[in-house]
């Protein structure tokens, strides 16, 4: 994968990570469940990390800042699986898992992404990060379909560890 092919994805990755983050933040704001706000929020800040560490690798290929770049070169012409809003309150299982079932599918967009980056490099430093990203992806989803299953059937949430 060349450099620049390596920058689009990233680009694309950076624009998941930062809507993701405001999706999982306004999950969290409309739920009041603390199993529900917790999963939310620990999704939003591993989505803010992701986002940092992603801007991190950005400024090392193209040795720009990538707030400077999208400024410039519209960014955002990547379009996000995290883009649809979640309405109503999340605290009615009507409302939640839908909610639940497109964060399960946005997460494995997000992590076949991730898979599809690390499969580009040859760097093993760089295949173990984006590996690493669509791993911690994966196990996101599995604890939102693990919460979606058990609410479908008892209508409400279960502990996760």
């Amino acid at each position: 994968m060349k450099t620049c092919e390596i920058c689009q994805g990233i680009e694309k990755a950076l624009v998941y990570e930062s809507t993701g983050q405001v999706y999982y933040m306004k999950c969290a704001a409309s739920t009041a469940h603390p199993i529900g706000r917790r999963i939310f929020e620990a999704c939003a800040k591993e989505s803010h990390v992701n986002r940092d560490r992603l801007e991190r690798l950005y400024r090392t290929y193209y040795k720009i800042e990538y707030a400077e770049y999208s400024e410039k070169n519209n960014a955002s012409k990547h379009r996000s699986p995290y883009e649809k809003v979640p309405s109503g309150n999340l605290d009615e299982s009507e409302n939640l898992l839908p909610v639940l079932e497109h964060a399960c599918s946005a997460g494995l967009e997000t992590a076949s992404l991730y898979k599809g980056l690390s499969e580009g490099v040859t760097d093993k430093t760089l295949k173990r990060f984006f590996i690493g990203l669509a791993d911690d992806k994966t196990k996101n989803v599995q604890i939102m379909r693990t919460q979606y299953e058990y609410i479908k059937g008892t209508g409400c949430y279960t502990e996760y560890k």
